[in-house]
């Protein structure tokens, strides 16, 4: 159970019997605790402000020997920054008008109410008195500071709509020289019509009390039309009734401000984002029971449009994306960019979790609207990670860096890209970085391995050639499956070092087996390389396979390129135009893992492949002697577009003999050997060819 609140009150009371009623009514209360100290005479009470601080002050109206006005004067001045509650026992307004506008933050009749009104009119006595203060250290402040930073001031008087501008507020703002105090809508009238909606919801948020202060980015329009950001801060000053009368604040020009706010977007920066969570952090922790969250949200078409569109059209995406942000997130929200493509947003004061996963969703639909770029309209692909600070977190950084390990989860909730943290994604986020580790340090030592899985012709048996397996052997880790080190490669930028040491390693040993004759005359084998899409990315990619050939002298009817459909799919136009470069120079072409993806049929139709490798999913529906339909219809399908087929995973003699019938030309897989060092796959091939490349002796001889 949470610890109560304590509050300190000073109760200056003659009557006995009326502060035994207040001290009963302060106890009786189930959630605040108070500590009286109890004085019949001001004079006392002075006394015993000069050594102790408290709370609140109770101070009847009527003390003996003066007036009532004249011991709040007196309070007052010896404890400035002391709230003080008349206590009377006439209602009269007048009196009670001219208490408050002597210092008192409010008065109390007594018997007219009851505890919970005395504990309700102590507390807001305190929180007007901090207020006021606040206001009043904000106006010294602004009058201190805002010189010497170049920040204009503003003063709104509300009753009379009555607004104030420094000089340096106008020149900021645009406005001539000369011109006079004017209203609040001359005000708005300056701010650029895509903001000027968000920027006076947030005005009026503020007023009713929505929101601690007012601080929001803007363009403004010079006299020029050209537009330019500012941040506006401000805070308003509620009266009794609870309504705004003034409200005061600072303009800053943000083409200034660099180090903490983003030139293209207006948004706070990375800089000031970290700020901005240490002190919501912080908050946290000291009020204790308070909720917040953090969304981290990636434009995953960034690139895309940079590349394609330029950096301006970027800019403008990112620009529309922040504005999309803004008005699908709740007025006092803190948005800033990470970085280019990345932007954050604080959840500050939610109900619980599931109020972040409402407000994500909201944010998800809004970027789902087109955003104009030079006349098209381009809809902002995005995902997003979400962390629920809870009392754990203190350190901002890590909440950034485990929004960026929810946001590259694969998994959705309620089918939007959006993922909330939990701490299972901290442990693979920790494997993966020790795979990363693993790959720089096989890099540094030449740690790669490169393994030969035969692949037969199901007619003869004879041996077609190897597919190149790579693998990683690390000394902490153990063997890392291919499955789990191949995707970070890809991620972290090492996939095309790797791939050119696997081409050119499996180069080195095809040409090894042609200078012992044992493939010399053998046009009809091949060793299959795995290629990876990024490996096509490069504009050299062509050139560098090339290359590699020619300087271990392979021809290239001895090589085959293996590439997955995913392999296609992020660019198909580029994938498309490499693949037919390669073509032309006589490489025979194989896509991998048939019948995995979502396109492969379509795919099939677009691209120069030579040969089809069915997945050995497919191959497992091998059952009493017959193939599914599926098997069945993707073997004829092939049959009549002439492509070469090989079947992965063949463990069985059924699957062989069934796979044979259907008219499947190649196959790999346990039957015919496992993956093989190449000195065992040298001697496989010795046996081969010392035996007429038959199945029983070639099979024995990769099975030993």
């Amino acid at each position: 159970m949470r610890d109560r609140t304590l509050y300190r009150v000073m109760l200056v009371e003659p009557n006995p019997e009326d502060a035994r009623v207040v001290r009963e009514a302060l106890a009786e209360h189930p959630f605040f605790s108070f500590q009286v100290a109890h004085f019949q005479q001001v004079e006392e009470a002075l006394k015993f402000l000069l050594r102790e601080k408290v709370d609140v002050a109770l101070l009847d109206y009527q003390l003996p020997g003066m007036d009532g006005l004249e011991s709040l004067s007196r309070i007052i001045a010896a404890a400035p920054n002391l709230p003080v509650v008349m206590l009377t026992g006439v209602e009269d307004d007048a009196t009670g008008m001219q208490m408050v506008q002597r210092g008192a933050q409010d008065y109390l009749v007594k018997g007219a109410g009851n505890a919970a009104m005395l504990v309700r009119t102590i507390r807001q006595a305190i929180e007007r008195k901090r207020m006021s203060d606040r206001v009043r250290d904000s106006e010294e402040r602004f009058a201190l500071t805002t010189a010497g930073a170049g920040d204009g001031i503003w003063d709104w008087q509300i009753p009379n709509d009555h607004l104030f501008l420094s000089p340096r507020a106008k020149v900021i703002l645009g406005f001539p020289d000369g011109l006079p105090d004017e209203n609040m809508e001359v005000f708005y009238s300056r701010i650029h019509l895509d903001d000027v909606v968000r920027f006076r919801d947030a005005m009026a948020a503020h007023l009713k009390g929505e929101t601690a202060d007012f601080r929001q980015q803007a363009r403004v329009m010079g006299p020029d039309d050209q537009s330019r950001w500012v941040l506006v801060r401000g805070l308003a000053v509620i009266d009794d009734a609870g309504q705004a009368r003034r409200m005061a604040g600072s303009i800053s020009d943000l083409s200034n401000l660099d180090a903490y706010y983003d030139s293209v977007t207006g948004l706070p920066n990375r800089a000031l984002l970290i700020d901005h969570l240490r002190g919501t952090l912080k908050l946290q922790i000291d009020q204790g029971d308070c909720c917040s969250a953090f969304l981290l949200i990636s434009l995953s078409r960034y690139s895309e449009i940079n590349q394609t569109l330029g950096h301006a059209a970027g800019d403008a995406l990112v620009t529309g994306a922040a504005r999309a942000i803004e008005g699908a997130a709740r007025v006092g929200d803190v948005i800033g960019r990470v970085n280019t493509r990345e932007i954050g947003v604080i959840l500050k004061g939610i109900a619980d979790p599931e109020q972040a996963v409402v407000i994500a969703a909201r944010i998800c639909h809004a970027l789902q609207a087109p955003i104009k770029i030079e006349g098209q309209n381009i809809v902002p692909a995005m995902r997003m990670g979400i962390v629920v600070m809870t009392a754990a977190y203190s350190d901002p950084e890590a909440v950034m860096r485990h929004a960026a390990t929810a946001l590259n989860e694969e998994k959705t909730h309620y089918d939007l890209p959006f993922c909330v943290f939990n701490p299972e994604m901290q442990e693979r986020g920790s494997a993966r970085l020790r795979i990363e580790v693993a790959l720089q340090r096989a890099i540094g030592r030449n740690a790669f391995q490169l393994l030969y899985q035969p692949i037969v012709a199901l007619d003869s048996g004879a041996l077609r050639g190897f597919e190149a397996l790579l693998r990683l052997q690390d000394p902490q880790l153990g063997e890392v499956p291919p499955a789990d080190f191949i995707p970070v490669a890809e991620e972290i930028g090492l996939i095309q070092e790797i791939g050119s040491w696997v081409l050119h390693t499996a180069c080195l040993q095809i040409a090894e087996w042609r200078k012992d004759g044992l493939t010399t005359d053998r046009s009809d084998f091949s060793v299959s390389v795995n290629l990876s899409g990024r490996q096509l990315d490069s504009e050299n990619s062509i050139s560098h396979i090339m290359a590699v050939m020619a300087a271990t002298g392979v021809p290239p009817e001895n090589l085959t390129l293996e590439l997955t459909e995913s392999a296609l799919f992020a660019n198909p136009d580029r994938a498309f135009e490499a693949l037919m470069a390669i073509k032309l120079h006589g490489v025979s072409l194989a896509m991998d893992d048939f019948g995995t993806g979502y396109s492969s049929l379509s795919y099939l139709g677009r691209f120069p492949f030579d040969k089809l490798k069915i997945d050995s999913s497919f191959v497992n529906t091998i059952a009493a002697g017959a193939a599914s339909p599926l098997l069945k219809g993707m073997l004829g399908l092939c049959r009549e577009l002439g492509l070469h087929v090989v079947a992965e995973g063949v463990e069985t003699e059924e699957q062989r003999d069934v796979l044979a019938k259907l008219g499947c030309q190649d196959a790999q897989g346990w039957l015919f050997g496992k993956a093989m060092d190449a000195d065992h796959a040298t001697s496989l091939l010795r046996a081969a060819g010392s035996d007429g490349a038959k199945d029983d002796t070639a099979r024995k001889a990769a099975q030993s």
